[in-house]
């Protein structure tokens, strides 16, 4: 697979886009969360979502490993992300680290360690 390959895939994602979230979510189906029924073993529908990605860039590609960056609305499941993404290139994939820098006006910059909580 080239690295142009993967690009094109990722433009494709850009902008509103459907999800189905995975069985395994919090999301409640008719009262229950999703993933206790999934844990029973039970069988029922997920409902897609829409969610919107506002920047996805590819920030690495050495085969089979790709690393992106991802800007998206709250409520979107990087890891279907990745999954779908995947799919779309013929192929199948799974996250193998998922780092969050930003959620809503706070970023990673601003965040304190454990240690210096502690200290407070």
């Amino acid at each position: 697979m080239k690295r142009e390959d993967i690009e094109q895939a990722l433009k494709q994602f850009v902008g509103e886009i459907e999800q189905t979230p995975p069985a395994h979510s919090a999301i409640k189906i008719k009262g229950q969360r999703a993933y206790k029924k999934a844990r029973k073993g039970e069988k029922f529908e997920m409902p897609k979502r829409k969610v919107t990605i506002y920047e996805l860039d590819l920030i690495d590609y050495k085969f089979p490993e790709v690393s992106f960056r991802v800007r998206c609305s709250s409520g979107t499941y990087v890891r279907t992300l990745g999954q779908d993404i995947a799919k779309t290139l013929g192929t199948v994939g799974y996250l193998t680290k998922l780092r969050r820098t930003q959620i809503g006006d706070y970023g990673i910059s601003e965040a304190k360690g454990i240690k210096n909580y502690e200290k407070e």
